[in-house]
């Protein structure tokens, strides 16, 4: 988590919003994998800031790894239908922009 925070800051400060976008994820994925509470604000946050960066540069190959993360949350938070609805949603964009390797990997995890 240090080190995510570290990669958001500098990326803020040296103005590259694609790799600040990339460390919000990096963030909010290292906070879900932690044992105990699920710290839903600071995930949703991390989630809203890498939105509002791919939004601005137009960079959206992150955006089903947006949406996937909110899957993810949602599942952490016992919320299965909002899961299963978001990870098919970053299946799709998955598939729309030819990332074949992680649109196996969600297929293979949504089918089982």
């Amino acid at each position: 988590m240090a080190t995510a925070r570290e990669a958001i800051d500098l990326g803020s400060v040296g103005g590259c919003s694609y790799y600040e976008a990339h460390a919000q994820l990096a963030l909010a994925g290292a906070l879900l994998a932690t044992d105990g509470v699920v710290p839903r604000a600071e995930i949703e946050s991390a989630l809203e800031r890498a939105e509002q960066l791919v939004e601005s540069i137009e960079g959206r190959a992150l955006s089903p790894r947006i949406l996937e993360m909110r899957g993810r949350l949602a599942a952490a938070l016992g919320d299965a239908r909002a899961s299963d609805r978001a990870l098919r949603q970053a299946l799709d964009l998955y598939r729309a922009i030819g990332a074949t390797g992680h649109t196996e990997r969600l297929a293979r995890e949504l089918a089982s």
